[in-house]
């Protein structure tokens, strides 16, 4: 998978991907976790990537990312949430816009709230002003209820390259690539805290998924860490397929981009 590359499950029997931002920006592809056969699920109302995908009460939820307009894949970031119901195979729009649109921020899902945060600003042409990346550190929250959106309280700083959101044990779990720390935020309180990375870990984070509801962190130097609890970490063992392909270096433009781990 490219960079700009998205995925998501609905909870384990189907993973949700969208691959190449490039050739084929649009498509939404679905795995089945039984079967392994994948089939083009949904094409995107708009041409996007480097934006967030999440998966609640069968509906699909899009937002952020850089959109295209005629073949410039930076033209513009949306405010809009797109909602494609599977039901009715019909795309729809929430009537609420979301507030600071931005581009690589993290999510994930708690309860009946999709959590947006942190993610950058990239400047364009259209706007007359410099081509240099705003980031946020702004937490913005979905009510699938309510259908609107209200601001938590944001992050303690801004995070270069925060593409890994995480949502495990009723917390938010944002990871930055570069960094070597991690942002947890407890919904109940609305607070966050902060939890450094082990010293050994000497390659940046390429992804991280949550699975029988703990962390696992993906390094791109094809290793894996499981968060057993606070920033305590244990080695996990993934597919050697996994780590050939986070220590090939012949193709540097293509990585595994985003993980999910199946049963």
């Amino acid at each position: 998978m490219r960079p700009g590359s998205v995925s998501t499950t609905d909870g384990g029997a189907r993973v949700f991907v969208c691959t190449d931002p490039i050739l084929d920006g649009e498509a939404v592809w679905a795995v089945d976790v039984s079967s392994r056969e994948c089939s083009r699920f949904a094409t995107l109302p708009l041409r996007r990537c480097f934006h967030c995908m999440e998966w609640y009460g069968g509906c699909l939820y899009v937002a952020c990312g850089l959109c295209s307009h005629e073949g410039d894949i930076h033209s513009h970031q949306p405010s809009s949430l797109d909602i494609f119901n599977e039901a009715t195979g019909v795309w729809e729009i929430s009537p609420a816009p979301m507030p600071f649109p931005c581009v690589s921020a993290a999510s994930g899902v708690i309860g009946n709230q999709l959590f947006i945060v942190g993610g950058l600003h990239i400047q364009t042409e259209a706007e007359n002003r410099p081509l240099q990346p705003r980031h946020h550190r702004e937490l913005r929250i979905y009510d699938f209820t309510t259908r609107t959106w209200r601001l938590g309280a944001p992050l303690p700083r801004t995070i270069p390259n925060l593409e890994c959101g995480v949502a495990a044990d009723g917390k938010l779990f944002a990871i930055g690539t570069y960094d070597q720390v991690m942002y947890v935020y407890e919904p109940q309180t609305d607070t966050w805290t902060v939890e450094d990375f082990p010293a050994v870990w000497d390659s940046h984070v390429g992804r991280a998924c949550a699975h029988n509801g703990r962390v696992v962190v993906f390094l791109k130097d094809g290793r894996a860490f499981e968060r057993a609890a606070a920033e305590a970490w244990l080695p996990y063992d993934v597919v050697e397929e996994v780590r050939d392909i986070a220590r090939d270096t012949s193709y540097p433009n293509t990585y595994v981009a985003e993980s999910a781990l199946l049963g």
